[in-house]
This record gives structure tokens, sequence and C-alpha cells, in this order.
């Protein structure tokens, strides 16, 4: 025969179950923002080296290879 649980206990481990799971998808959520901002830091300095060395003016003969078409 199992022994009977007070409501207490079982609203606790209700609670304990939901916050495990809760613990799981907000993680994942903020490991996402974390890896999207560290990504969209990354491709606007890529943006930014581009466009400096493509305004370089420096290079013999006029040639600059980082100039790209449309700049």
């Amino acid at each position: 025969m199992a022994k009977k649980q007070s409501p207490f206990v079982k609203r606790f481990l209700e609670i304990q179950r939901n916050t495990e799971i809760k613990k799981y998808i907000f993680g994942t959520l903020y490991y996402s923002l974390n890896l999207v901002t560290f990504l969209s830091a990354l491709y606007v300095a890529i943006i930014a080296v581009y466009f400096i060395a493509g305004n370089n003016k420096n290079y013999p003969g006029d040639v600059n290879p980082y100039r790209l078409e449309f700049w």
C-alpha cells in the first residue's frame, strides 16, 4: 500500500518539475540569443573591414583588390 503524500509535497514536486522544464527552455533561448548577437556582431565587423579596405587609396596603380563592383 502506497503512502499518501501531503498536498504540500505534491505541489512542491509539481513546481520542481515545471521549473526543470523552464530551465531548459529559457537556457536554450538565452544561448540562442547570445549566438545570434555574436553572429550579427561578426557580420557587421566583416562589413566594416571590407568597407575600410575598399576605401583605401594607397594601392599602387589605383587597383584595389577589396573594392567590389557595387562600391
